[in-house]
């Protein structure tokens, strides 16, 4: 019987979506293993009469609702290139009224079932409660950071009827206490369960490892220091896959894959001593790959079907001041070189950010015009630079804050505001940088009209029985983009309506067995 519930669903995409994302699954593994049942609902946003739907998996053993907000984003946001900030004020909902009635609507059904039940928000996101608290008020708890490890802390305090270890911050938020936990930096086994429905053939997510070594000014995300899942464990969860659900297709949660050749080396050996072949995407860094050519050729080797680079900006001054230390003339030259040897074979896309600081208006769109005249990537992930709020009280703690939020000054930043959002420096704003972002991002659409705009949804397009040479069609042949928009949306509405009908008929079975079926 469900004793916690994890809801997710990746918006970023919109009508489509992703592919299911890692972190709920993480949670959920480390709690079964702790002695819990807990259950994901992913694709939530998406179930037609979503309270019906979810009572059924309630009984009075339920302990926790716990909301995954990391690709979640307002409607409305759907259709402009880089929001505001990461700070996205209503998530899924596009109004404060909704957002509350549904909050309220929640709590009132699971006081049904259990009134010391809790409401916590996690992911990239969560943090949106504690400055909107007219919106999240009925959000009893906020996770900032790795989850998996302090939610076992917090459901056990749960079910003895202890109060869980929190901290407060000014604004009266509860922020579960995980600085122990977080100490404890490691990448754990994922036991995909088949009470989470999994799909024959499913493209899945898999952790590589945790952290990045890198110290890229603008990133708010786990930095200087990686943990890397062990060989023995990253094998048997590709077998294990393989032998219950015939996964071959997968998204590797990794930071950055190619950090270091000896992770290269170890990762790909992996692979390739196993009894199949899989495909797989990831992030990886444009400076390894120039210094290390012959980790390129492994990853390709070993399955990569769509890389990510960070690029940032083609001034290789301000790219270096941003962390990205790489000469612009020799990123053109890797990128026009990676199209040339892998492009049967891997897609490739880059992003870029507008408004880094010594960047200006004529800089970027010099980068701009480089991008659109050189055909050397087949995806372009560009916005804003974005700044996040700072509380001062978490820092190092629970979040790592980028250097740019935490020492604004330090990097030329005269004036950063939330209420209204705004930053400043002495080449660009916040103002500009947008409207550069939206401008580069329409020449670029009107050039490359593809129906897929990212690596990131290979492996989705793979779990609904596309091949590699329909995805390559997506991804470069403007000519066919009406095929693909009248057939994708409806393969992808009834592949979730099959996965959210076998999700029920799992709950009920295990229900009426008592909970048999915590195994696969």
């Amino acid at each position: 019987m469900s004793e916690v519930i994890l809801l997710s669903d990746t918006l970023s995409h919109g009508e489509i979506g992703n592919s299911r994302y890692m972190a709920p699954y993480v949670i959920a593994s480390q709690l079964e293993n702790a002695g819990f049942d807990a259950r994901v609902i992913d694709y939530f946003t998406r179930i037609d009469d979503f309270f019906n739907y979810i009572e059924s998996f309630l009984t009075e053993k339920i302990l926790m609702i716990g909301i995954s907000t990391t690709f979640l984003m307002p409607p409305a946001s759907k259709a402009h290139v880089g929001r505001e900030s990461s700070f996205c004020k209503f998530l899924w909902l596009s109004s404060e009224d909704e957002l509350q009635r549904w909050f309220a609507q929640l709590r009132a059904l699971l006081n049904k079932f259990n009134p010391n039940a809790k409401i916590v928000l996690g992911g990239t996101k969560a943090v949106n409660a504690d400055f909107d608290k007219n919106v999240y008020g009925i959000v009893d708890f906020i996770n900032i950071g790795a989850a998996d490890l302090s939610l076992i802390d917090f459901v056990t305090a749960l079910k003895k009827g202890a109060r869980p270890e929190f901290i407060i911050t000014e604004r009266g938020t509860n922020i579960l206490d995980n600085r122990t936990q977080a100490a404890k930096k490691h990448c754990p086994e994922t036991n995909y369960l088949r009470k989470y429905a999994i799909q024959p053939n499913e493209s899945l997510p898999i952790e590589i490892s945790r952290g990045c070594v890198f110290n890229c000014r603008f990133c708010s995300f786990d930095r200087t220091s990686s943990a890397r899942k062990d060989e023995q464990t990253l094998s048997a969860e590709f077998r294990r896959n393989y032998e219950n659900y015939g996964t071959t297709v997968y998204h590797f949660c990794d930071d950055c894959f190619n950090d270091a050749r000896s992770k290269v080396e170890s990762v790909c050996n992996v692979i390739l001593k196993l009894p199949f072949k899989i495909e797989w995407i990831s992030y990886a860094r444009v400076d390894l790959s120039i210094r290390a050519p012959e980790t390129l050729e492994m990853m390709i080797e070993s399955g990569a079907k769509g890389l990510y680079f960070g690029v940032e900006s083609l001034n290789s001054v301000v790219a270096k001041n941003a962390g990205k230390g790489v000469p612009s003339e020799m990123v053109k030259e890797f990128l026009i070189d990676f199209r040339r040897k892998y492009s049967d074979r891997c897609l490739l896309q880059a992003s870029l950010i507008a408004g880094l600081p010594g960047e200006t208006t004529e800089s970027f769109l010099d980068t701009g015009k480089w991008m659109l005249e050189n055909a050397s990537i087949d995806f372009l992930c560009l916005g804003p630079l974005t700044l996040a709020p700072y509380v001062e009280k978490l820092d190092k703690l629970m979040v790592d804050y980028s250097e740019y939020i935490r020492r604004p000054e330090a990097f030329g930043f005269t004036k950063v505001s939330f209420e209204p959002y705004y930053w400043e420096h002495a080449t660009m704003n916040s103002d500009q940088a947008k409207y550069l972002a939206q401008q580069l991002f329409t020449q670029w659409r009107k050039k490359n009209n593809t129906f897929l705009r990212s690596i990131w949804l290979y492996p989705l397009m793979r779990s609904l029985g596309y091949s590699w040479e329909d995805i390559v069609l997506m991804s470069r042949d403007p000519s066919v983009t009406s095929r693909w928009y009248s057939e994708v949306p409806t393969k992808f509405r009834n592949y979730i309506n099959k996965y959210h009908a076998d999700l029920q008929s799992l709950n009920r079975q295990s229900k009426s067995s008592n909970g048999i079926l915590h195994t696969v």
